[in-house]
């Protein structure tokens, strides 16, 4: 019987991730794409990394990305504040089978462009192979609710 509850979970889950908007804004051609610091995602497609860049400064960012993980159900956060490097670590649990997730958000102000921050964001699956899109979507949450909040 269990195991039936656990097909139906994984199928409804599975439903209702696939009809989900995943949409990201890409990224304005004019500008100098910059390096990536987060380590990138492995062949597996259980992993989603982008740059975004805000024009903002890069304190206002972080409290709306901090605001913003916090509302999309994290189940902890840290954070590192280097010399002109903010990272926010958060760990997600999947819900029905308990897997762990792991975002890392890094920050930065654009050394091009004054007042212009650099926000560079992985999620990605600490076990399995495929996400069904998951990582996708919770990146285009966090990035959403950011925006809902500068906004």
């Amino acid at each position: 019987m269990a195991n039936i509850l656990k097909f139906v979970a994984l199928f409804l889950f599975v439903l209702f991730t696939q009809s989900c908007n995943n949409y990201i804004e890409p990224i304005e051609s004019d500008l100098k794409k910059s390096v990536n610091p987060i380590p990138p995602c492995p062949e597996s497609p259980n992993c989603f990394r982008i740059t975004q860049y805000f024009q903002t400064d890069s304190s206002t960012i972080f409290e709306a990305l901090k605001k913003s993980v916090s509302q999309t159900g994290s189940k902890e956060t840290s954070v590192e504040i280097e010399s002109h490097i903010i990272t926010i670590q958060a760990i997600y649990r999947i819900p029905v089978f308990g897997w762990l997730d792991d975002v890392i958000i890094k920050i930065e102000s654009d050394p091009s462009y004054s007042g212009r921050s650099i926000v560079y964001l992985k999620s990605s699956s600490r076990e399995g192979y495929f996400d069904l899109g998951v990582n996708k979507r919770r990146i285009n949450r966090i990035l959403k609710k950011a925006h809902k909040e500068l906004n």
